[in-house]
């Protein structure tokens, strides 16, 4: 397997581990590798009680960046939010509005830059379940 689909593997798992302490989240799924919602820009599925949520994993904040672009997968989201440290206050975390012409055009995505620690691993797990604590309180900034 390669890097890129542990990092979402361990995503979704992490997801779920911490599904019994929200009462709204249900459950995160991987997108199927090359179908549908992984051609748009989707790697994970956050089933929820106010419907679904969508998650985009990349190793680099710039890979993050480029994935906003309009003639990237930017196209096919609204709104998206990047999440790079696990500092919620700090500067490398983001939203961008991207006011996309498609008209079917999903709301919202966040991208979750989850690190290499250098020796071909994935960064501290403490730092991603941190990230992904970030992205969980976005999402239910969005039904409350």
């Amino acid at each position: 397997l390669d890097l890129g689909y542990k990092k979402e593997m361990c995503v979704v798992r992490l997801i779920n581990q911490l599904a019994p302490q929200y009462e709204w989240l249900i459950k995160a799924k991987q997108s199927v590798p090359n179908g549908k919602e992984d051609s748009n820009g989707i790697d994970i599925s956050i089933l929820t009680t106010h419907g679904k949520f969508y998650l985009q994993v990349k190793g680099t904040l710039n890979a993050a960046h480029k994935f906003t672009r309009r003639d990237s997968h930017g196209r096919h989201f609204k709104k998206i939010s990047i999440i790079s440290s696990p500092n919620m206050e700090d500067e490398e975390n983001g939203s961008f509005c991207m006011f996309s012409p498609n008209p079917d055009a999903l709301p919202f995505i966040i991208v979750l830059v989850i690190y290499n620690n250098g020796r071909g691993k994935i960064e501290d797990e403490e730092k991603v379940l941190q990230k992904i604590k970030i992205a969980l309180g976005l999402i239910k900034l969005r039904f409350v």
